[in-house]
């Protein structure tokens, strides 16, 4: 029984802990943001929209082509402009809206006048998305469709708060620590492997570089919280431990 306890206690940990940091990360709109635009200030991922941007703009518009040089480095320049932050911020509060919205409908990151940004001798036409999600393999669509309803379970979290704190009580100081190390452990063995698993999809150094930006802005918080529970639980279980050890004789 006492096993099922700290089974117990563990899995409502981890839904307690994953649904706020969901809630105060993800699905809050300026916390989205704000992790985006730390994201935006890395120059690896300037580098990324800057590339993407010229790539959709030139298959949109394939009269384009001849220009590809001077289009591409007046791109450059827009994107590294301060003032690109607000076309981006922009761009994101979008998708962020789209996202917890109708799960059916595929949503994509539009930069609304990019294009009014970039001098490149002459007036270019808005560049299409950078990227859409949703609209792809059957992966990638349940991935989209499960966000609104993550999000729904995501405000559940303080109940499971709530019960997991009375089992850890009814458990006692040396279960509990022994439970918060599990979950934060767990936290952040996870969050470290699915990066890992992540990155061995792309071959460039310049990919790894892009989506451990993005990461670490979105999940590095995660990652660092998990590893000082772990710690704190471990720390918990051996004090205990060893208060409760018989004295010498």
């Amino acid at each position: 029984m006492r096993r099922v306890s700290l089974a117990a206690a563990v899995l409502l940990l981890l839904l307690a802990g994953f649904g706020a940091y969901a809630r105060l990360a993800i699905v809050d709109g300026s916390a989205f943001r704000d992790r985006a635009e730390a994201a935006f200030a890395q120059p690896d991922v300037q580098d990324e929209v800057a590339t993407r941007l010229e790539s959709r703009l030139v298959d949109a518009h394939p009269e384009l082509a001849g220009r590809g040089g001077e289009v591409r480095a007046a791109i450059g320049d827009a994107v590294r402009d301060p003032r690109f932050g607000a076309v981006f911020r922009e761009g994101t509060d979008q998708l962020h809206q789209a996202l917890f919205d109708d799960p059916d409908t595929p949503v994509a990151l539009y930069l609304p006048g990019a294009m009014a940004m970039v001098r490149a001798g002459g007036p270019l036409p808005e560049a299409p998305a950078l990227f859409t999600l949703g609209g792809g393999g059957p992966l990638e669509r349940d991935l989209r469709g499960a966000a609104p309803a993550a999000g729904r379970v995501a405000a559940w979290w303080p109940v499971a708060l709530v019960l997991a704190l009375l089992l850890l009580v009814r458990l006692g100081p040396r279960s509990a620590g022994l439970a918060v190390a599990i979950a934060g452990g767990i936290v952040a063995v996870a969050t470290v492997l699915a990066e890992l698993a992540l990155l061995r999809t792309f071959t460039s150094q310049h990919g790894d570089a892009v989506v451990s930006a993005i990461w670490d802005s979105y999940l590095g918080d995660l990652r660092v919280a998990g590893a000082l529970l772990a710690a704190a639980g471990l720390a918990v279980t051996a004090w205990w431990s060893l208060a409760r050890r018989p004295a010498p004789a």
